[in-house]
């Protein structure tokens, strides 16, 4: 059999996929780096030299996906023709229908809700920036200034983490609950510009 040579990140892309699908289809426990490998197609030795661990491979194969999530909604939050209402507004729906991402089934399964967590914080370190930018600049397009928009930020963020990692996540009744909070919340945080 010829050996196939693939350029490294294709491959650690290949490894990284085949995990992630193993993993939603029998649970992270009972997925072994013999498994991934075969489903990838390589030896495990080649597995182990891109990934050390499982442990390892899963926080890599997180961060991939926390980033390919965000890089669905930075379009939004960087859309400077939008406001800050339409930018929520726009995000909440697209929550909502979360369960069409590649790997919903793995973070949705029953015992994968500490997963859950990592990924939504993982997600929320990535939007954090953005979501900053956006608060500072509508509060700045209607002549106000936010009291303290980290605090703020780290609030609206991390604080829908118990709604958004629910087992029933994405439920819509909670989203809207959430969206009219996060006006009353952004309302009472900004005052005139001094």
């Amino acid at each position: 059999m010829a050996r196939t040579v693939k350029d490294p990140e294709e491959r650690r892309r290949e490894i990284l996929d085949a995990a992630m699908r193993l993993f939603a289809e029998r649970g992270y426990d009972a997925v072994s780096m013999r498994d991934i490998s075969r489903a990838a197609g390589i030896t495990a030795g080649l597995c182990y030299h891109y990934f050390d661990s499982k442990q390892k491979l899963f926080a890599d194969a997180m961060d991939v996906y926390a980033h390919e999530c965000a890089d669905e909604f930075l379009p939004i939050l960087d859309d400077a023709r939008l406001t800050l209402a339409e930018k929520m507004d726009a995000l909440f729906a697209a929550a909502a229908e979360e369960n069409s991402l590649r790997y919903h089934e793995f973070f949705h399964a029953q015992g994968s809700r500490a997963f859950h967590r990592q990924l939504f914080f993982a997600l929320s370190e990535r939007l954090r920036p953005h979501v900053l930018v956006a608060v500072n600049a509508d509060a700045r397009r209607r002549g106000m200034a936010v009291e303290s928009p980290e605090v703020l930020v780290d609030f609206i963020l991390n604080g829908q983490l118990g709604i958004m990692t629910a087992p029933d996540a994405p439920d819509r009744r909670k989203l809207a609950l959430v969206r009219g909070y996060l006006d009353v919340l952004l309302a009472s945080q900004t005052r005139p510009a001094p």
